[in-house]
C-alpha cells in the first residue's frame, strides 16, 4: 500500500512530524529489503548485510533511535555508495535527527541523479531542510542577541578586549564565529526552501498549501532583508 505523503503546517512553518517522515522512509526500506539486488550484479555477500543494514535501520527509526539507524545506514552506504535507495533512506534518517546539512547533501545528489522516480518528492524535501536551516541559524542569532544584551556582556575588561561570554556565544556558530553573518546566511536558506518550495508545487496534489507556505517564507525573508538593510545603514 503506498503511503500518503503531504506536508504538515505548524505555527506557519512546514514540517515533516516523526510519525509523518518514518511513514515515508519504512516503504522504502521494506522495498530495499526485498527487492534491493534485482539485477544488480552484486555478489550475496553485499547483498545479505546491505538488505539486513536497512531493515534494523527501519526498525531503529521506528523505535526513535535515529543516530542508531544512522550508524546502519552509513554502514550500508559504505557498502554500496550509488544504490539510491539506501542514500534515500539516509539522508531521511539525517533529517530526522536534524542532521541538516548532510541531509541537504544526499538530498541534492539524489536529485541532480533522479533515478528513483521522486523528483517532487526530493524537491520538497529540500524545501523542508533548508527552511529547517534558516530556523537553525535565525536560532543561533536570537541566542547570540540575548547572550550580548546581558549586563556581563555588555561591560568591559580593563584592557578593552570582548568578555568571554561574547566570545563563546559567537563561537556557537558551526560555519562562522562572526554572528553578523547568521542572519544573511538564514535569508540565503529561506530562499533557497522557497525555490525548491516552488518547484515541488509543480506537481503536488495541494499546490494550495505549498503557496501559503512560500507567501509566509516570502514574507519572513522581506522582514529579514528590511531588518538587515537598517542595520547595516546604522552600521555605517
Amino acid at each position: 500500500m503506498k503511503p500518503t505523503v503531504s506536508l504538515k503546517c505548524n505555527q506557519s512553518r512546514f514540517s515533516l512530524s516523526t510519525s509523518l517522515v518514518v511513514a515515508l522512509v519504512c516503504p522504502v526500506l521494506f522495498f530495499g529489503f526485498n527487492f534491493f539486488f534485482s539485477g544488480c550484479g552484486q555478489s550475496l555477500v553485499y547483498q545479505r548485510p546491505v538488505s539486513e543494514l536497512n531493515l534494523k535501520a527501519q526498525q531503529l527509526l521506528e523505535a526513535g533511535d535515529y543516530e542508531g539507524a544512522i550508524a546502519r545506514l552509513e554502514s550500508a552506504h559504505d557498502l554500496q555508495p550509488d544504490n539510491d535507495k539506501t542514500t534515500y533512506n539516509l539522508a531521511t534518517a539525517y533529517q530526522l535527527n536534524n542532521n541538516i546539512d548532510q541531509a541537504i547533501g544526499l538530498f541534492t545528489q539524489l536529485l541532480q541523479k533522479n533515478t528513483l522516480g521522486q523528483g517532487a518528492e526530493l524537491e520538497k524535501s529540500l524545501g523542508i531542510v533548508y527552511e529547517a536551516k534558516a530556523d537553525a541559524l535565525m536560532q543561533k542569532f536570537a541566542e547570540f542577541e540575548n547572550k550580548a544584551n546581558t549586563p556581563l556582556a555588555n561591560s568591559k575588561n580593563l584592557d578593552n578586549k570582548p568578555d568571554q561570554q561574547t566570545n563563546s556565544a559567537m563561537s556557537e556558530n558551526d560555519t562562522t564565529t562572526d554572528a553578523s553573518q547568521l542572519k544573511p546566511m538564514a535569508i540565503n536558506a529561506y530562499k533557497l526552501a522557497i525555490q525548491y518550495y516552488q518547484a515541488a508545487m509543480q506537481s503536488a496534489e495541494r499546490p494550495d498549501i505549498i503557496q501559503k507556505q512560500i507567501d509566509t517564507l516570502t514574507d519572513t525573508v522581506n522582514k529579514l532583508s528590511s531588518q538587515q538593510s537598517k542595520e547595516e545603514n546604522e552600521n555605517k
